[in-house]
Parts: structure tokens; C-alpha cells; sequence
């Protein structure tokens, strides 16, 4: 199982994808099937979990009580939607995803799995940075279609582009679907890094003519890992800028500011943590000198510009399907519903791209599943957070619930934790992670 939990982490940047089968007529993101090759691997999980007797128990146990009222909501929702089969499908990806955060977390063992699961983090994290870098100066993809990188070019208008001095320039995808989405993963392997930084311990350096070999010999790995680490940390940050998402940028740098300013606090993370700040603060002052061109413009924000005007008009459709629609319109069927009953148009959407979901997921799945659905997803969050707030103080703990409050402050502004595959998977593991070291904390 250790090596199905590696090969979930380490192909979930893969975005290349076998469309199985579309719900409408036409492709449309959202109401199609796909199979990724992750996929594997997560069943294999969820198979082995139910051919053991003993840990197939523990999915019917009072802790997971709120994951199945979220799962009934959502299977309610099926007959309140227009279209029941797509809803259908998405009930059971969600079924999927829940049993497998569950199975997951019932075989997590915190000793065993953390640090080489933060290390695949870390690792696929770089070299989706450096891919991040290679698009962003050639200004189109890359050719690597089998692992899922997206057609993207400067002069495709359905390229995700900022205009910047003058002219368009592409956000760097990665393999991944959207900016956002490789935004959200390269966070999750910049606080695995912090994790390896952070858990090193820094040898005596009272250094006199007698001991000086001695003690070189002793900080040697402290310098290595120092240069590895540091390069690692520039090579991602380097690849977050390179996405250009701003919601990126400031969860990034409130998370940050928030954990490195506790770590200075506490005694054992306290020469560690100074010395990560002067590295993030060397780093970014570095990027944001090289890509002052591009880095100033981006982060100013009007009021007027498309990326705010349109989240608030998919904000207001969301608003009105709730108003409208109480208990939901089903699971998976936001899109069409708001399609159909002409709610795109009336915010001024015509063309198909833009019939998208609501950009944010607290809004869309109280638009789905209803307001009831929303309480239910709030509680699920509260039900397995909750156990571990007493051990906060173990790196362990925090590393994995700055990764869950990385994906639920994007949901904010975004909705791939609810509705893309890889953001899904994001969402799910991290899930798991929590759950596992709820688990083990229960148990002690």
C-alpha cells in the first residue's frame, strides 16, 4: 500500500487523460467521463482496503459518520437534477473519493508514509516548476501531450493569458488543466520543503583549531541539504510566480508568514525557521527583481478587470440557484441548469467558454447539493480537523493542514477541489493524510 499511496502522489500531476464517455452533446469539461492513470492506483487502494476484514470495519465507525451524511445529501440531490445520470456518475466518483480518503487514513502510518509522501510532493513539484519555466519562455506547450500537457499557445484565445505591458503571455500550466490548479499543487510541495527544512537539526558549531575538521565533517550534511533544499525552494517559487495567480500568491504568502512566524516562537523550529525566512525573502526578492516586468502588473487588482467581474457574476448565479433552489439542483448539474435557464446569458456570457462553474466552492455546492448539502460539508470538514487541533504543535500535523487550508482557501476563488479530476485527487489525499493522523492520534 506504501507504494499505491507514492504512485497516487506522484502521477497526480499527469493530465493525461481517456475520455470514456460524454453526458451532452459535444465535449464539455464537466459533464464527461475520464480515466487517468492515477486511477489505478487509487482502486488498487480502495480494493485491498475491502479484502481486509479488520480494516474494512472501521468505514462504519461514528467518526465517519459525517462523510456518509454528506454522501446521502449528495445522493438525494440525484432526483432534484435535471440531468440524473450525469448526477448519477458524480455521486459515485464522490463515493469513490470518499471511500478512498477513508481507506487511505486506515493505512497511514505517519513514520512510514509522511516523509516520502512530502518527498514526492516535493520532487514532482520542481519538475513541474521547471516545465513551468520552459513554457513560459517558449510561449506555447511543450509537446508533451503524454503526460498530459494542455495545447497552449500565445495566440490560442482559449489559453489561459495575462496581458502584460503591451502584450499576452501565457501562464505556465505545467500537465496540468489550469494555472490555478498547478498554483495549488506547487503550495503543496513548497510546504513539504518547509517540512524537510524545518525537521533538520543544526550540529554544535563551537568550532576551535582542534575540532575544526571534526566539526566540518558534522555540518557537511546540514550544507548539502542546505543547498539542495534552497534550490528547491527557489525552483518552485519560481514556478508559482510563473502561473501568475494571484490567489496563489496570497495564500502562499499569508500560510507562510503565519507558520514560519510560529516556528520562530517555538524553541526546537526556532534557528531553522530564521534561516528558511532569509531564503524565502533572498528567493523572492531575487524573482520579483527578474520578473518585475511581469510580476508588478499582475498583482495589481481593479475592480474593473475580467477576473473579478466574472467571479462575482458567477458568484451571482450561484446566489440565485440557491435562492431558487434550496435543496440543490443535483450534484454535477450547476452548469446546465444555469445554461438552461438562460442564468449565463443574463450575466452577459454568451460563448460556451464561459459557462463555467461557480468560483467558489462553498457557493456551488450549496448551489448543487442545497444549503442542507453545504452544512453537511462544513461539519465533514469540522469532524475530522477538530481531533488533531490539540496536536498542532507537532510538525507532522502542521505541515498537512497547511496543505488542506491551501486547497479550501483556493476554493474561495476557484472551484477545482469540486469539479477537475487532479484537483479532486489534491483535495482527497490531503483529506486522507488528515484523517490518517486523526486516526493514529485516537488510537495513542
Amino acid at each position: 500500500m506504501f507504494v499505491a499511496v507514492l504512485f497516487v502522489v506522484i502521477t497526480l500531476p499527469i493530465g493525461k487523460r481517456l475520455l470514456v464517455h460524454g453526458f451532452t452533446p459535444g465535449f464539455f469539461e464537466y459533464t464527461s467521463v475520464f480515466f487517468y492513470i492515477s486511477d489505478i492506483a487509487l482502486l488498487l487502494l480502495i480494493g485491498v482496503f475491502f479484502f481486509d476484514k479488520q480494516r474494512r470495519v472501521l468505514l462504519f465507525t461514528k467518526k465517519n459518520l459525517f462523510f456518509f451524511i454528506f454522501l446521502l445529501v449528495a445522493i438525494i440531490s440525484i432526483f432534484l437534477s435535471d440531468h440524473q445520470l450525469l448526477s448519477a456518475f458524480q455521486v459515485f466518483r464522490l463515493t469513490l473519493w470518499i471511500v478512498f480518503a477513508l481507506s487511505l487514513s486506515t493505512f497511514w502510518n505517519t513514520k512510514q508514509f509522511l516523509k516520502p509522501v512530502f518527498m514526492a510532493f516535493a520532487v514532482m513539484a520542481v519538475f513541474e516548476s521547471l516545465l513551468a519555466l520552459l513554457q513560459f519562455i517558449s510561449q506555447e506547450n511543450l509537446g508533451l501531450s503524454i503526460l498530459g500537457e494542455q495545447p497552449i499557445a500565445i495566440t490560442d484565445p482559449g489559453t489561459s493569458r495575462v496581458w502584460l505591458n503591451g502584450s499576452w503571455a501565457i501562464r505556465a500550466y505545467g500537465t496540468f488543466l489550469h494555472p490555478n490548479v498547478l498554483s495549488a499543487f506547487l503550495l503543496l510541495g513548497l510546504f513539504s520543503l518547509y517540512y524537510f527544512w524545518v525537521l533538520r537539526t543544526c550540529p554544535s558549531l563551537h568550532v576551535t583549531r582542534e575540532n575544526y575538521k571534526e566539526k566540518f565533517r558534522e555540518y557537511r550534511p546540514m550544507l548539502i541539504s542546505s543547498i539542495i533544499l534552497g534550490i528547491a525552494i527557489f525552483v518552485v517559487l519560481m514556478g508559482l510566480a510563473l502561473t501568475f495567480s494571484r490567489a496563489g500568491w496570497a495564500i502562499g504568502f499569508v500560510l507562510s508568514l503565519l507558520v514560519i512566524s510560529y516556528w520562530l516562537l517555538v524553541r526546537p523550529y526556532r534557528r531553522e525557521a530564521f534561516k528558511l525566512l532569509i531564503v524565502l525573502v533572498t528567493c523572492s526578492l531575487f524573482l520579483v527583481t527578474m520578473l518585475r516586468p511581469f510580476i508588478f502588473p499582475r498583482a495589481q487588482i481593479s475592480g474593473g478587470e475580467p477576473a473579478v467581474t466574472e467571479r462575482i457574476k458567477y458568484a451571482n448565479i450561484g446566489l440565485e440557484i440557491i435562492k431558487k433552489n434550496p435543496f440543490g439542483v443535483g450534484i454535477g448539474n450547476q452548469v446546465l441548469y444555469a445554461h438552461k435557464n438562460q442564468l449565463f446569458q443574463n450575466q452577459g456570457f454568451i460563448h460556451s467558454q464561459k459557462w463555467q462553474p461557480v468560483h467558489n466552492i462553498y457557493l456551488l455546492i450549496a448551489a448543487e447539493l442545497g444549503v442542507f448539502g453545504l452544512l453537511a460539508f462544513i461539519a465533514l470538514l469540522i469532524s475530522f480537523i477538530k481531533p488533531i487541533i490539540k496536536k498542532l504543535n507537532l510538525l507532522e500535523v502542521q505541515i498537512p493542514i497547511l496543505m488542506l487550508s491551501v486547497l479550501l482557501l483556493f476554493g474561495l476563488t476557484d472551484h477545482f477541489i469540486w469539479t477537475l479530476y487532479q484537483g479532486q485527487l489534491m483535495f482527497w489525499v490531503v483529506i486522507g493524510m488528515v484523517l490518517g493522523i486523526a486516526l493514529e492520534t485516537s488510537n495513542k
